[in-house]
Formats: structure tokens, C-alpha cells, sequence
């Protein structure tokens, strides 16, 4: 990195931190009537400070956790064994094409109350909920890269006496390595997201649950530090996944 490159990143991380900053002092010197609505952030950080200090909405965040990584792994499972199955017909990519792009264009929040209405509020009516909102976004990935291996590449594979096994193992994984990767981030992001949603339309527990009850209650600052600490989750599971992506991409530095 050059003298200038590392000046220029320094320069937008200060410039960045003193918008964040100028942000944070004109909020917390609003008028005492705007705060009722709006909260101050030194409310909303006693508020951040008292979610894990209480053992009651501290308990609720391993909730939304495992409600979104249960989401996330049907999700990715859904969507996996769809763009496989389709992947190698066309006859039945072309029959369901015109049913995946209805899906697709549903509004799953307007679906939400349904999902609850059909499977209650229990964990496994989330996850079914989550799964079934998010796996178009994988889906379509998967799908894509599975379709656009190199029919030629295929055909030398079988020539060599690769079998189904060996064609998934060195034709197929390879190919969808890049497009998983790329997808993952955005997919998670969307079942964290997912699993707040459903806590907030019904629920007995989670961070959505109590962001809800300050929203019913019309407490600003709690209601913002449960959005603090969702945004907080997304943001460390993205940093997460990024680095795991790194690791195993390392060999497309460069390219």
C-alpha cells in the first residue's frame, strides 16, 4: 500500500468518525419534546447497558441467534437441494420458472401473519418462516452456477471416467464456490433480519419481542438500543463471514 493509499484510508475513517460524532452531539442536544420520540443516545446506551445487565432481555438475544442460524442453515438447505434438482432438468426449470418468479415477487411480509396464524409462534414456525422468505436469494445464486459450467468441461470430466460423485466433488463445488461465497453475507444478513421481524409480528421471546413491547409502550430508548444491537449482530456476522471467505478464497487474490 502507498504513502498515499494509507493516507487516503485514514482520511475517510477520521472524516467517518467525525460525521458519526457530529450526529451523536446534535441528537443528544435535540429539545426535550423531540426526545420523547427520538431518545438521546446517552438514554440509549443505559438502555444497551441495562439489555444485558437484566437477565430477562439478555436471555432474548441467544434466542433471535439460534431462531436466525436455524433459519439460515434450512434456508441454505432449501435452496440447495432446489437448484440441484432443477439444475439438471430444463424441462423442469422451464415448468417452474414462472411459479419461482411469482415467489419471488410475493412480499414475504405480507405473508408473515399467515406463517404465524398456520404454525403459532413456536422456534419452528420462525425458522419455516425465515427458510421460506430467504432461499430465493441462495436459490437463484446456486442455480446460475450450477447451470453455467462449461458443457465441455463436463463432457472431459466423464470422458476421464469422473462419476456423479467425482463431477460434484471437482466440476459443480468448484463452480458455485465463488457465487456462495458472495451470497452468504447477504443471506444471513436476511434471516437475522427475518427472525426480528417474526419476534416483532408475534412472539413470547427475542429482541423483536421486546423491541415491540417498547414500541407498544412508546419507550424510545429501548426500542432503539434493541435496533443497536441487532445492527451490531448483522455487522459482526457479516465481519464473520467475510473473514471465513478470505480464508478459503485466498487463492483469488490477484485475480
Amino acid at each position: 500500500m502507498t504513502k498515499r493509499e494509507r493516507w487516503t484510508r485514514r482520511s475517510a475513517r477520521l472524516l467517518a468518525f467525525a460525521t458519526v460524532a457530529l450526529v451523536l452531539y446534535l441528537w443528544q442536544h435535540i429539545s426535550k419534546n423531540t426526545a420523547l420520540y427520538l431518545s438521546t443516545p446517552s438514554a440509549i446506551g443505559r438502555a444497551v447497558g441495562n439489555w444485558f445487565s437484566n437477565p430477562v432481555l439478555r436471555d432474548d438475544i441467544p434466542i433471535t441467534i439460534e431462531e436466525a442460524a436455524l433459519g439460515f442453515c434450512a434456508c441454505m438447505l432449501v435452496a440447495v437441494v432446489f437448484a440441484s434438482i432443477l439444475a439438471g432438468s430444463k424441462l423442469l426449470t422451464a415448468i417452474t420458472a414462472p411459479y419461482i418468479a411469482m415467489w419471488n415477487a410475493v412480499p414475504k411480509i405480507a405473508l408473515a401473519p399467515l406463517f404465524i396464524l398456520v404454525f403459532g409462534i413456536s422456534i419452528h414456525a420462525k425458522v419455516i418462516f425465515i427458510a421460506t422468505a430467504t432461499f430465493i436469494i441462495p436459490f437463484f445464486s446456486l442455480l446460475r452456477a450450477f447451470t453455467s459450467v462449461d458443457e465441455v468441461i463436463l463432457d472431459h470430466a466423464k470422458v476421464l471416467g469422473a462419476n456423479r460423485r467425482a463431477l460434484v466433488r471437482d466440476v459443480y463445488l468448484p463452480a458455485i464456490v465463488g457465487s456462495m461465497a458472495a451470497i452468504l453475507r447477504l443471506t444471513a444478513q436476511f434471516c437475522l433480519l427475518g427472525a426480528v421481524f417474526s419476534e416483532i409480528i408475534a412472539s413470547a421471546s427475542g429482541i423483536g419481542h421486546e423491541i415491540a413491547i417498547a414500541q407498544t409502550a412508546q419507550v424510545a430508548n429501548y426500542l432503539f438500543a434493541g435496533v443497536f444491537i441487532v445492527a451490531v449482530m448483522g455487522f459482526t456476522l457479516d465481519r464473520v463471514i467475510r473473514r471465513i471467505e478470505r480464508h478459503f478464497l485466498t487463492w483469488r487474490v490477484g485475480t
